[in-house]
């Protein structure tokens, strides 16, 4: 039996999906340490200008995650039904 090395995985279409969820993923876990870091500054007390503009992009963040977390879903169903 072989051994599932990277240059397998991304020969075949379960490893690129594979790949991509696990890269999307990351994504989503430094788009939320850094909505984490911007809360933070903002409980700790900030001008006012800062804070507005704080929670538009904190705001923004938040609906991409949304959506990257759809699309990580719609790659683990991808993966369990065998596309």
């Amino acid at each position: 039996m072989g051994a599932l090395t990277l240059s397998v995985l991304l020969t075949i279409t379960y490893g690129l999906i594979l790949l991509a969820k696990m890269s999307i993923f990351l994504i989503m876990v430094v788009i939320g340490l850094a909505i984490t870091k911007m809360s933070l500054k903002l409980a700790k007390g900030a001008s006012p200008e800062y804070a507005q503009k704080a929670q538009k992009n904190i705001k923004v963040m938040s609906e991409i995650n949304i959506i990257l977390g759809v699309i990580v879903i719609l790659l683990v169903v991808m993966l369990r039904i065998g596309v």
